[in-house]
């Protein structure tokens, strides 16, 4: 039979995560010592009864060692308490029946499993962990209990194990450091534990399973999950949209800032929200969990940087940057009933880490002339040239006053990014007026600046900006980097076939079998010394595919079977250890498109050599 009312609508929002939490609090071997080390005379077991809306007016039982029983009830927020139970006493089996869900009478029991008293939350999730461990229904595993046969389930560790491997398998995120069991918690939307149960209980609804089968199953054969589904989204923009990819480095959970600027988004200034960026494309976010992320497309082509995801009932967009560096900057809220005619929405507000009241740490502080190694847009200063900058505990100051960062300049902000997989660093905004932004990016390794970017982006009309930015770096171009260029500068140009063409990403390769060309510069000398590559296509092999000069914090570089491998922010180049030559276009860990001069490699891709 299917769920019924509250509990139909939202039991596993609190399914499986308690699962977690019990096996864990099942395993511990602490226990409630008191202050000698000797054991406590009683102890106590409190927590939440809830399936997502709280259980109330029930009944909590605790049948414990020696077939001691004691009793509890839950309250109007499914708190409960069951005080002075001998510790002696313990373990204790815990069930919660009868009551009350959103006025409905409730008519399933929950069950869950404690050494050590304390917290101990009453959920299906506990519930389903009972069954998992104990192989049986929960109701008739607790119903068997007595002073013949007391509480005891000696397999936990390896039911945790397999749960939380079926758990992560099926795509669900599952915020660090919960314990559904003993962790204190209310039922409510914005709670990431909430999340996570959300999204199992919108998934059961999906599948059309009930609760009393998914038991079942988890007896017979313990249960594999199926993922958490994914909202409908229609087409928000009229300049379309390209299919997006979640880079693996921004996956995880977080808790932002809302910081508003127009009234219609579903938080409040300064509300803090918690947020799940999922490794298999989804946001969990406002009690949702979104899918089909999406780049919007610009003169047709994907804006690869900020990844969106529509809410289609409440017609927002949430935008996350930087998805192409795996860099988390924020995630902007937009309203696209008011989006201009590029499909851009309203801004109503972002979403930021809790930025920090300094500069940067003490121990950068300093003075760098680092080079410059790449410059675009209106910013006036030459490639190859020292640009000065000075850290102190109050300022940044580039270029003598040129650009200064300060705590107390408008919109100024410090994000700490040195946890970043990519490349340690701090980010320090601010704005000049009311239509100027400057960004600069501290890279950092351990206590030192390595290297500098500084961008400054102007609006010039509506949802219209220009962005001019320049990069420079403190460390000399290393020895196996610098053999690499020199190796690409020798073999350049190269004419390549694309032998694989992804129909589903636009890399901007012409179509399987046609030709590109690729072509290594060396720029400068000494300390201006840097290199550029580009990628052309056409009948002239002159139209514009892409182009990068070299920077150490925008590029990777490894040894790999004799080959040489330069990785930039959107393609791939390969020198073979045979003398061939490739290139492969790139979305986070996946490959799309892949361009060659391996006559081999062509002829078996049903091309003709060029």
């Amino acid at each position: 039979m299917q769920l019924q009312g509250t509990f139909a609508a939202r039991a596993w929002r609190v399914a499986i995560a308690g699962t977690l939490a019990l096996l864990a609090a099942a395993c511990s071997d602490t226990d409630n010592g008191g202050p000698d080390g000797g054991e406590a005379a009683e102890v106590e077991l409190s927590g939440t009864a809830a399936v997502g809306a709280p259980i109330t007016g029930a009944v909590v039982t605790a049948k414990c060692g020696g077939g001691q029983t004691f009793t509890g009830n839950t309250t109007a927020n499914g708190s409960y308490r069951i005080p002075a139970i001998p510790a002696s006493a313990l373990p204790c089996a815990v069930q919660v029946s009868g009551g009350f869900i959103g006025g409905v009478a409730n008519t399933q029991a929950f069950h869950a499993f404690t050494t050590s008293g304390g917290t101990v939350n009453l959920t299906p999730l506990t519930d389903l962990a009972v069954a998992l461990a104990s192989g049986m229904n929960p109701g008739a595993w607790f119903n068997a209990l007595s002073a013949n046969n007391p509480p005891d389930l000696d397999n936990l560790t390896p039911a945790l194990t397999t749960l939380l491997n079926k758990l992560r398998a099926a795509g669900y995120n599952i915020p660090s450091n919960l314990n559904p069991v003993t962790t204190s918690f209310t039922p409510g939307p914005t709670n990431p534990y909430d999340l996570l149960l959300e999204a199992l209980a919108d998934r059961l609804g999906a599948t059309g399973s009930s609760y009393g089968e998914l038991l079942v199953e988890v007896v017979e054969d313990g249960a594999d999950f199926a993922p958490p589904p994914a909202e409908e989204e229609e087409e928000p923009t009229p300049g379309g949209t390209t299919p997006g990819t979640v880079n693996a480095a921004l996956a995880g959970s977080l808790t932002l800032t809302y910081f508003q600027e127009a009234s219609g988004a579903p938080f409040t200034d300064r509300q803090q929200v918690p947020v799940v960026i999922g490794a298999n494309n989804t946001l969990q976010i406002d009690g949702k969990t979104l899918g089909n992320p999406y780049f919007r497309n610009f003169n047709g082509q994907p804006h690869r940087p900020e990844i969106i995801w529509f809410d289609a009932a409440r017609k927002l967009e949430y935008a996350l940057t930087d998805n192409e560096l795996g860099h988390f900057n924020e995630i902007n809220v937009g309203d696209t009933t008011g989006a201009n005619a590029q499909g851009i929405p309203r801004f109503l507000g972002q979403l930021r880490r809790p930025a920090v009241t300094v500069i940067v740490p003490a121990a950068l502080n300093g003075s760098y002339t680092p080079r410059i190694v790449n410059k675009s847009g209106s910013l006036n200063y030459t490639v190859g040239n020292n640009l000065p900058i000075t850290i102190a505990t109050d300022s940044i100051n580039i270029d003598n006053g040129s650009f200064v960062f300060q705590p107390g300049d408008d919109g100024y902000r410090v994000f700490d990014n040195t946890h970043s997989t990519v490349e340690p660093n701090y980010r320090v905004t601010r704005n000049v007026g009311s239509t100027i932004t400057l960004d600069l990016t501290l890279y950092v390794n351990g206590e030192q600046m390595v290297a500098f970017k500084l961008e400054r982006t102007q609006q010039i009309g509506d949802g219209v900006f220009s962005t001019a930015s320049l990069y420079a770096e403190k460390r000399p171009i290393p020895e196996n980097v610098l053999a690499f260029f020199n190796a690409a500068v020798a073999r350049s140009p190269a004419t390549l076939t694309v032998v694989e063409d992804n129909a589903g990403y636009n890399s901007r390769y012409p179509a399987k079998c046609a030709t590109m060309k690729l072509s290594m510069f060396k720029n400068g000398e000494g300390d201006g010394l840097s290199f550029t590559y580009f990628l052309q296509k056409g009948a002239q092999l002159d139209e514009y595919v892409d182009q990068q000069i070299y920077a150490a914090s925008d590029t990777r570089y490894k040894e790999e079977g004799g080959n040489k491998i330069m990785t930039f922010s959107h393609n791939r180049v390969v020198l073979r250890a045979d003398g061939k030559v490739e290139v492969v276009a790139f979305l986070g860990a996946a490959d799309k498109d892949i361009a060659t001069n391996d006559g081999d490699d062509i002829r078996d891709a049903g091309c003709t050599l060029p």
